[in-house]
C-alpha cells in the first residue's frame, strides 16, 4: 500500500512532467494545447533513454521510444561504433525491442534529439515497415515537440 504523501508528490511530478511536454504557443504553425497523455509518457521515456546513449565518438545523442498496438512502449538510445556503419540509432534500437517482443504494428513513436540534423532516410524507411502513417514525434532535449511528422509525408517507403 501506497503512503498518501508518495501518492500526492507521484500526482505532483506528473503535473510538472505534463507542464514540461507542453507545446510552445501558435506562431509558426505549433500547436498550442499539451501531448496527449500517452504521447507525453514516450517523449519522456525518449528524453531518458537519451540520456544513457553511447557517442563518444560524436557527441550526437538521440532517444527515441514506440508505443505498439497493444499500448506497450519500447524506448532505446543511440549505440554509436566508430565505424559509422555499426552505429545503431535511437529510433532503429527501440523498432528493434519492439519487433523482438512481437509487435507488428505502432502507434506511435517519439525522437529526442539536439536540433540541426535531418531525420534520417533509413530511420523513417525501418519505422514506415512498421506503418507509414504512425506519426514520429520530434522533441527537443528539453521535451518541447518540434514536429510531427509520418514515414510517408516524408517520402519514403518501406522496403
Amino acid at each position: 500500500m501506497q503512503a498518501a504523501g508518495t501518492r500526492s508528490s507521484t500526482r505532483a511530478r506528473a503535473e510538472r512532467r505534463s507542464v514540461l511536454l507542453a507545446v510552445p504557443g501558435c506562431e509558426n504553425g505549433v500547436m498550442t494545447s499539451p501531448l496527449d497523455p500517452e504521447d507525453a509518457k514516450i517523449v519522456t521515456l525518449a528524453r531518458t533513454a537519451r540520456l544513457r546513449a553511447y557517442a563518444p565518438h560524436t557527441g550526437w545523442t538521440e532517444g527515441a521510444a514506440v508505443r505498439d498496438t497493444d499500448g506497450r512502449t519500447y524506448a532505446a538510445a543511440t549505440m554509436e561504433h566508430v565505424q559509422d556503419r555499426l552505429t545503431v540509432s535511437a529510433l532503429r534500437g527501440a523498432l528493434s525491442a519492439a519487433v523482438s517482443s512481437g509487435a507488428r504494428r505502432l502507434e506511435a513513436a517519439a525522437l529526442v534529439r539536439a536540433d540541426g540534423r535531418p531525420l534520417c532516410a533509413d530511420d523513417l524507411a525501418a519505422l514506415a515497415e512498421l506503418g507509414a502513417d504512425v506519426p514520429l514525434l520530434v522533441a527537443g532535449p528539453d521535451g518541447v515537440l518540434r514536429t510531427t511528422t509520418t514515414a510517408a509525408a516524408t517520402g519514403v517507403a518501406a522496403g
